[in-house]
């Protein structure tokens, strides 16, 4: 019996023509590069990208009351702080802090309504009321109690 012959592979890849036409580069754009602004203007809060009364209107609306309750935003979140710090420690209500806080700003980011940054006011007002907080803050970096 005889082996059958198996030819050679090709030293080189074979040649595929495939059915695409060619592109032609893009033209360049004829856009003039960005300058600095003139400081001659006046306008010295023309370039910043804050919305003060966004801002503002926002951080209204997080210690307004909300409707039905007596309490804003910002109340419930330190009340819940506050609960968390005297019924578990200290380190738990920064935990939570951090927390809660991280998910608003990753929401306020990402979908940027107006609603996720009335959340963000009331938060970080909340952290910075809640009556515990300095005292907390020292207690969780020195490990010192008073």
């Amino acid at each position: 019996m005889s082996t059958p012959v198996i030819p050679m592979p090709p030293a080189y890849p074979p040649t595929v023509h495939l059915l695409v036409p060619e592109v032609a580069p893009a033209p360049e754009p004829d856009v003039e590069p960005a300058t600095a602004p003139d400081p001659d203007t006046g306008q010295v809060w023309s370039g910043v990208p804050w919305r003060v009364g966004y801002n503002a209107a926002c951080l209204g609306l997080a210690l307004f009351p909300v409707p039905g309750s007596s309490y804003s935003f910002t109340q419930c979140w330190r009340a819940a702080l506050h609960a968390c710090a005297h019924e578990q420690s200290s380190a738990a209500a920064f935990g939570l802090a951090v927390l809660g806080t991280g998910i608003v700003v990753l929401l306020d980011r990402y979908r940027g309504s107006w609603l996720t940054r009335v959340w963000l006011w009331a938060a970080a007002l909340g952290i910075i009321t809640t009556p515990d907080a300095v005292l907390g803050l020292l207690q969780l970096l020195t490990g010192a109690t008073t």
